[in-house]
């Protein structure tokens, strides 16, 4: 009885490192891809110049001829390549991201043209109910009165102009 409690103490520790060391790993790794990514990065020296890159003569080589042409090449010729390629990259990333831009605002341009519109229908539509309510009315009534001043502050008589002439 002792051993089998013992064993199931001794499976209990063994679970609970194995999970703690699997909790633990992930963020290990990430930070190992983002080492990585900084060593590529620091390969690249200043003093390359890009231009001097023979691979980048062709953009749409297909990627086995072009592992062929790096194959000869030395570190410096290939930190040349590597420098030039990362230029095309940024360059085009920044020709996608100001096309973006421009893709937006001419977005909001047409958001705000399509509300202006929206707004200039309803203000017609109103227009054309009041034309009608007071084409409806006949001048001098109630119902006229109503219709040209709907409320009681608009009614003040000493500034009143007659809407049509007599």
């Amino acid at each position: 009885m002792n051993n089998v409690i013992l064993m199931r103490c001794q499976t209990l520790i063994m679970a609970g490192m194995v999970s703690i060391i699997a909790i633990l790993s992930p963020p290990a790794l990430s930070q190992k891809k983002e080492e990585e990514s900084i060593l590529i990065e620091s390969t690249i020296t200043e003093d390359v110049d890009p231009l001097e890159a023979v691979t980048v003569e062709d953009l749409k080589i297909p990627v086995d001829q072009l592992e062929l042409l790096v194959k000869p090449l030395s570190l410096e010729e290939l930190q040349t390549e590597a420098a030039a390629w990362f230029l095309l990259l940024k360059d085009k990333a920044v020709e996608i991201s100001t096309a973006e831009i421009a893709i937006k605002r001419e977005n909001q341009i047409i958001k705000e043209g399509e509300e202006a519109d929206k707004a200039v229908s309803k203000a017609k539509e109103e227009l054309s109910k009041a034309e009608s309510a007071l084409n409806e009315t006949t001048s001098g009534t109630p119902s006229f009165h109503k219709t040209i001043y709907p409320s009681p502050c608009q009614s003040f008589h000493l500034f009143r102009i007659p809407l049509e002439s007599p």
